[in-house]
């Protein structure tokens, strides 16, 4: 069993030490963000829209290591008794994808987005990697970023977001 876990702390940390350093990923939001005409870093995300999406994205958002355990365990029993898709990448895990592996797929592509959360976490404040991902996520009709969809489906600054319209916008964000 020893033998078990060391073989798997030698393999996580040789992840680790493989996947690029996150250093970079504010300068990879604002140019997300700039090719798709949205502001960055854009208006500090609003309480009302940060406390929807974590509520529908990822409930256990800064009390995580940047994945979460529980959703992992939930994913892989789904996938070992052919359940079906049953979500669980937090909200780091969704930055790292958007910025370092969008439009790839596949257990290596999964694997290294968990490294990668990983280091966001420890490398940004949850704040900053909130404003990240509500600057570079698509909102649908055209909408990239709080800001773009906010002003386009209410006609309004996100600080100025209602709750049932914070909700709306945190339930838009699909699959980033």
């Amino acid at each position: 069993m020893l033998g078990l876990l060391l073989i798997v702390v030698a393999g996580a940390a040789f992840i680790m030490a493989i996947t690029p350093s996150v250093g970079s990923a504010w300068s990879l939001a604002r140019k997300e963000a700039t090719a798709h005409h949205a502001p960055f870093p854009g208006p500090p995300v609003s309480h009302r829209f940060s406390a929807a999406l974590i509520a529908t994205e990822d409930h256990r958002f800064g009390s995580e290591p940047g994945v979460d355990p529980i959703a992992i365990g939930r994913v892989l029993f789904a996938g070992i008794t052919g359940g079906g898709d049953q979500g669980g990448a937090t909200l780091y895990q969704q930055v790292a994808k958007v910025l370092y592996t969008p439009n790839q797929g596949g257990v290596p592509t999964e694997i290294k987005q968990i490294a990668l959360a990983i280091k966001l976490k420890y490398s940004y404040t949850d704040p900053q990697v909130l404003r990240m991902y509500a600057a570079i996520v698509y909102f649908g009709h055209g909408f990239y970023g709080l800001q773009a969809a906010s002003c386009g489906y209410f006609g309004r600054q996100p600080n100025h977001l209602s709750w049932p319209q914070a909700a709306v916008l945190a339930g838009l964000v699909q699959a980033p």
